[in-house]
């Protein structure tokens, strides 16, 4: 697992460097100028989940690689869908997290985390 947290303003990682079934969550691009994943990272993706659509296509991870052609503006999934109904994770899968800050979706998100590790 990786998560990065920075205000970097080009991706922190080579999308080649991020092993086969490892899970990436970047949440430090909150504004059009940030960037810590690289667009070539969203194309190796089985699955990349997103906390607001549209304001990731804005100023997320994921809008760089949709503006980059390394994915497009429908590959993401909401992660509210993720709460409610997991998705398949194949072995050697990488997915990726852009989570650009949407405070009552961080509530939940922590909730359901504190759920699953009470079980």
């Amino acid at each position: 697992m990786v998560i990065t947290t920075t205000p970097a303003t080009a991706p922190i990682l080579q999308a080649g460097a991020v092993r086969a079934g490892a899970h990436v969550t970047g949440i430090g691009t909150d504004m059009p100028h940030k960037n810590e994943l690289p667009p070539a990272l969203f194309a190796r993706a089985a699955l990349i989940a997103t906390d607001d659509h549209q304001q990731c296509l804005d100023h997320g991870d994921s809008g760089h690689a949709v503006r980059a052609g390394s994915t497009t503006d429908t590959s993401d999934t909401p992660i509210g869908l993720l709460l409610e109904r997991p998705a398949e994770r194949p072995d050697g899968a990488i997915t990726v997290a852009d989570l650009t800050g949407v405070g009552a979706l961080d509530a939940a998100l922590a909730s359901a985390v504190l759920r699953e590790l009470a079980r």
